[in-house]
């Protein structure tokens, strides 16, 4: 379904995300919320506190709040929302080793940092740090669907709305790859619009046209970007050098791009295309004549339900 556009105008988008650091939130002739200090016993406690809120459908959904140490609030608050993939509240995809690779936990490190409490939560069937080493909670994450997600982001923005000392000073929505697409979801009910919305690496086309340009044209664009001297062919020399900054390193792999013959011609890359065109709609063939309520990928370790 395509979201009303009067309600997405309605949630405000934010061009970039500067613009939540560098404007205030709430009514422009009204002055900004300055945080004020707090002793120096309450600027040493700990600065986040974990919630569990309800969905619409009772599945418990857990997260955290980290709150800026040294202010009182109210606060403005961020509520973080993951993109594909069973991502737990700190969503670690990164490739360096190091902390930072837990992109929502570092990201909320700076918030706080600045002022700005933050909201972050498990997807539904995915545990955070759990004691036993059981990751996935495999019927639970069963029955994520697009409705589900939607659902659990609108429990987690109303409990942060209110918990931070009250009613926040604003709330800011920042959604990550298909968590736009939660956030969409969300601007179409009744939810009290956020002050700013900010994506990171967020959807410009209908979830079906991007799945299809991933599916079907990103190597190839890829490829072509590898192409340096943009002599139309791309040796294996220069998928080594190149293949990192382009968006088919999401899945850290190169052997894919290395070619039998050493280069790929433009005629190579018109075969790619069309042999991963002809995959996707075979592909998708077999993914709708399969139950909607089925589990997806298999009922071994869903993340969904085939209907997502």
């Amino acid at each position: 379904m395509i979201p009303d556009r009067r309600r997405l105008y309605a949630f405000r988008a934010a061009a970039a995300a500067c613009a939540l650091l560098l404007s205030p939130c709430g009514d422009p002739a009204e002055p900004p919320h300055t945080a004020q200090p707090l002793p120096q016993a309450q600027q040493d406690a700990s600065p986040s506190s974990p919630f569990t809120v309800t969905s619409k459908d009772g599945t418990a959904i857990h997260g955290q709040i980290d709150l800026p140490a040294g202010s009182a609030p109210p606060f403005p608050i961020v509520v973080m929302v993951h993109g594909t993939g069973l991502f737990d509240r700190d969503v670690a995809f990164g490739q360096s080793g190091s902390e930072r690779d837990k992109v929502f936990a570092d990201l909320s490190r700076r918030f706080t940092d600045t002022g700005i409490a933050v909201a972050r939560y498990d997807r539904r069937g995915v545990r955070h740090i759990p004691l036993d080493g059981a990751k996935f909670n495999w019927p639970v994450a069963a029955t994520c669907s697009v409705e589900t997600q939607r659902d659990d982001l609108a429990s987690v923005y109303a409990y942060a709305r209110q918990e931070t000392g009250g009613e926040a000073a604003c709330t800011i929505l920042l959604g990550h790859s298909e968590g736009m697409a939660h956030i969409a979801r969300l601007a179409e009910t009744d939810a009290i619009p956020p002050a700013v919305i900010v994506g990171i690496g967020a959807p410009l086309q209908s979830p079906a046209d991007v799945f299809v340009w991933q599916a079907t044209q990103r190597d190839a664009f890829s490829l072509r970007m590898m192409d340096r001297d943009g002599d139309g062919r791309v040796t294996d020399a220069e998928v080594k050098v190149n293949w990192r900054t382009t968006p088919s390193a999401v899945f850290n792999v190169e052997a894919p791009f290395l070619h039998p013959a050493g280069v790929w011609t433009p005629t190579d890359l018109e075969t790619l295309i069309q042999t991963q065109t002809k995959l996707f709609e075979a592909g998708k063939l077999a993914v709708l004549a399969m139950d909607d309520h089925a589990p997806y990928p298999d009922d071994k370790t869903p993340m969904a339900e085939y209907i997502w």
